[in-house]
């Protein structure tokens, strides 16, 4: 069951829905998508989006709900694009649409789980950490069996001290390799 939208997103994206003059496709990611469909209980000020169809509204949204712009200040919210994040081979096939018939123009696709999950992985901040341990859950009965899905993904650095990703290092095969993994141990925690 998809969640209700509440505010102030539902007012921010009424207004964008209502300014747009043809139909425009978000395929979100990041803290919105954690905590507006997936229940993460912690605050975000923007909907990060990885791609806008068609590509030439990509501009059209930047300058009406970008930071800084009118839009945002009204609702001290904001659309950002995300050019830099890795998600798993076929991703799109796999996205859901949140809010569907809510709006007339706009319409917002969402990661599964898993692939929320694997790009988080793979960018790896404090945040991004949390976000994943909070995602895991239902999945995985036990955090190490989300350590061995992911590795050897992380990799300690001396600078950080802490397990951090090295980008790049997998290609999206083994990110891919990753999600089935992670399926697999979900399947393997219901059966129990």
């Amino acid at each position: 069951m998809l969640p209700e939208l509440q505010s102030p997103w539902k007012e921010f994206l009424a207004d964008i829905d209502s300014a747009l003059q043809q139909s425009v496709s978000l395929h979100c990611i990041g803290g919105f998508v954690a905590s507006v469909r997936y229940g993460l209980p912690r605050p975000t000020g923007d909907i990060d989006y990885i791609s806008v169809q068609p590509y030439e509204c990509d501009t059209i949204l930047s300058e009406l709900a970008g930071i800084g712009t009118p839009l945002s200040k009204k609702h001290k919210l904001y659309l950002q694009r995300v050019s830099v994040t890795i998600l798993p081979e076929e991703y799109e096939s796999r996205l859901e649409e949140i809010f569907p018939g809510q709006f007339k123009n706009l319409r917002l696709f969402v990661p599964d789980p898993y692939d929320l999950i694997l790009s988080k992985v793979e960018r790896n901040g404090p945040k991004d950490r949390h976000d994943v341990e909070f995602l895991a859950k239902p999945f995985l009965s036990i955090q190490t069996s989300f350590a061995n899905a992911i590795s050897p993904s992380f990799v300690p650095t001396s600078s950080t001290k802490s397990a951090t990703i090295s980008p790049f290092a997998y290609g999206s095969k083994v990110l891919s390799s990753r999600r089935i993994r992670l399926i697999e141990l979900q399947n393997s925690t219901v059966r129990r």
